[in-house]
């Protein structure tokens, strides 16, 4: 009895054993397998741009300063009072062509003029005098059997008393000439439209010949003159006037649009004395505002010196990008399909401080790196930031 009870409780023991292990099999082979990972690219972390070529035209930019177009000292003619003044007439005064800007007393200009109209009167009647009796002494000689000389003749004929009566007249309209001229300077006027920029002379002053009364700057034009770099010229027709007034002409103030109407008048033909550039002459219509144009941020004042963007030649296939993304030795850097960085030389048509233009050495598939590079090596291994971040999420 005790035997076959042991022969139980071993068969009992193995059967549970086995049981054990086929559950255990059975749970090692269904357990759930962990996902592989992807593996990540290793490489520096990088920002790419893809810059499609465009059209652009090149813009040059520049600054300038405000000088008058026209400038006139407005002196005296004559000596005089100052009897009467414009009531314009004062600093920063806006004058009229042929406003009187002072009258000077003319009451002894008006003597001297009738006095010089006297004194014509009396030799023109002089004249008629000399030619009547002229008349009478060649009658006489017709009349006289006498035989005179050439020069008995023209005594006789009272022909030197003609010349001399003839010459004073001229002489005393000269006169009159000169005493109408003096009577007209007494009344001094604006040579065009223009601001009183210095004044003189006051109501009551006395001025003598060529004493100073004011100085008036044309207000139709001022002019702005704009260096530039002899090697821009390529980008302007400078050949033809006519072309390079047709350019379209923005002025700004702190980066913001005046919106007056400028264009080129002309290159000037030589070189500025200090930054040895060619000078561009710029005219600008209404610089004041005083056709009150709604368009027009702030009147332009002389001095005012401002930006100056000049729009030249149009490019075709031209890659247009911030001029940070310009590297050593006129290089940009890519990121080739092997997620390595190739440093690609190219040629840059124009750059400012803001933008480049380059013309060859990028295609439109290029990604260009915008993320600076401390020690940029040709073939470095480099990771877009975007794949990065994939790659992270998915870990």
């Amino acid at each position: 009895m005790t035997t076959k009870r042991i022969i139980i409780n071993i068969g009992a023991s193995l059967l549970i054993l086995g049981i054990g292990f086929l559950v255990s099999q059975k749970l090692l082979t269904t357990a759930p397998q962990a996902p592989k990972q992807k593996q990540i690219t290793t490489g520096t972390i990088i920002e790419t741009i893809n810059i499609a070529p465009s059209t652009q035209p090149i813009i040059i930019q520049t600054i300038g300063s405000i000088e008058a177009s026209a400038s006139t000292i407005i002196s005296a003619k004559v000596a005089g009072r100052i009897i009467e003044i414009n009531p314009n007439f004062l600093l920063g005064g806006i004058v009229k062509k042929g406003d009187v800007l002072v009258q000077i007393d003319k009451t002894d200009y008006h003597a001297a003029l009738n006095q010089a109209k006297a004194a014509l009167l009396s030799a023109k009647a002089a004249l008629q005098i000399e030619l009547g009796q002229q008349a009478s002494a060649k009658k006489e000689l017709e009349l006289s059997t006498m035989q005179p000389t050439e020069l008995s003749k023209s005594l006789v004929l009272r022909e030197p008393q003609l010349e001399q009566a003839k010459a004073t007249i001229l002489q005393y309209e000269a006169a009159y000439e000169i005493a109408q001229n003096n009577l007209n300077e007494t009344t001094v006027k604006a040579p065009y439209d223009g601001v009183i920029t210095k004044k003189s002379s006051e109501l009551g002053s006395y001025v003598t010949n060529q004493s100073t009364i004011a100085e008036v700057v044309a207000t139709n034009t001022f002019w702005i003159k704009a260096n530039i770099p002899l090697s821009y010229l390529k980008f302007l027709n400078t050949m033809d006037e006519q072309d390079l007034s047709k350019l379209p002409i923005t002025l700004l103030d702190k980066n913001e649009s005046l919106h007056v109407s400028a264009k080129i008048i002309k290159l000037l033909p030589e070189l500025d004395n200090i930054t040895k550039q060619a000078q561009l002459l710029i005219a600008i219509k209404d610089p004041l505002n005083l056709h009150h144009s709604k368009e027009m941020n702030r009147t332009i004042l002389l001095g005012d010196t401002l930006s100056v963007h000049i729009q030249g030649k149009r490019y075709e296939n031209i890659f247009a990008m911030p001029s940070s993304l310009l590297r050593a030795n006129s290089t940009v850097w890519v990121m080739t399909d092997k997620n390595e960085l190739s440093i690609k030389p190219v040629h840059v048509l124009y750059k400012n401080n803001q933008s480049i233009l380059i013309d060859e050495g990028l295609t439109p598939n290029d990604k260009i790196i915008t993320t600076y590079l401390t020690a940029p090596v040709e073939g470095m291994k480099v990771v877009e930031l975007s794949s990065f971040k994939k790659s992270k999420k998915a870990d």
